[in-house]
C-alpha cells in the first residue's frame, strides 16, 4: 500500500513540475488573458477502503443430473429418505418399497419349494430302496426300477423349478 501511495505522490510531482516549467511568453499571454488561465485541479487523498461489486440478475437454477427412477414391480412407498432436488450419491437408499403381493408370492413360492422338496426325497428314497433291493437277482422288476428311477429325475425337475420360481420372487 505505501508503494502505491509514493507512486500517487511521485505521479503528482512529476505533473505539477510538467505545469511549472513554461515560457515567459506563455506567461505574458496568461496575464493578458484571464480565460486562458491553468484549468482547476481535481485532487484527493487516497484511503483504505473494501471494494464491493454486488449484482443482481434474475435467472434459473437447475440440477446438472436428473434421473427418472421407476421400480420394477408394483408396490406402495413405506419410507422416503430423500426429497425432491436432494444431492444423492451413487448406491444410497432412496426410498424403501414395500409390496404385499410380493410378500404372498413369495411365501406361495417358499411353500411349492417345500412340497416339491419332499415329494423328490420321498421318491429319491423309494428309488434308493428298489435299487438296493434290485442287486439280488430276481427280487424287482427291471422295468419297476426304470419307473423309480425316471419319476424321481422328474421330482428333481420340478424341485429344481421350484427352487428357480422361489429366488426369482426373493430378488425382488
Amino acid at each position: 500500500m505505501k508503494n502505491n501511495l509514493f507512486k500517487i505522490l511521485a505521479i503528482a510531482g512529476l505533473i505539477a513540475s510538467l505545469t511549472g516549467c513554461h515560457s515567459a511568453a506563455e506567461e505574458n499571454a496568461k496575464k493578458e488573458s484571464p480565460e486562458a488561465a491553468a484549468p482547476a485541479m481535481e485532487t484527493f487523498v487516497p484511503t483504505k477502503q473494501k471494494l464491493t461489486n454486488k449484482m443482481q440478475i434474475p435467472g434459473e437454477i437447475t440440477g446438472f443430473q436428473q434421473v427418472e427412477i421407476y421400480a420394477k414391480v408394483s408396490s406402495y412407498v413405506k419410507s422416503l429418505n430423500v426429497d425432491i432436488g436432494s444431492k444423492v450419491h451413487a448406491g444410497q437408499l432412496l426410498a424403501v418399497l414395500e409390496a404385499p403381493e410380493l410378500s404372498s408370492q413369495l411365501s406361495a413360492a417358499k411353500s411349492r419349494l417345500k412340497s416339491q422338496e419332499a415329494v423328490y426325497m420321498a421318491t429319491k428314497s423309494t428309488y434308493d430302496r428298489l435299487f438296493e433291493t434290485s442287486k439280488v437277482e430276481g427280487t424287482v422288476a427291471r422295468l419297476d426300477l426304470e419307473v423309480a428311477e425316471s419319476k424321481k429325475n422328474a421330482d428333481f425337475a420340478q424341485y429344481q423349478a421350484a427352487k428357480s420360481a422361489y429366488s426369482e420372487v426373493q430378488i425382488y
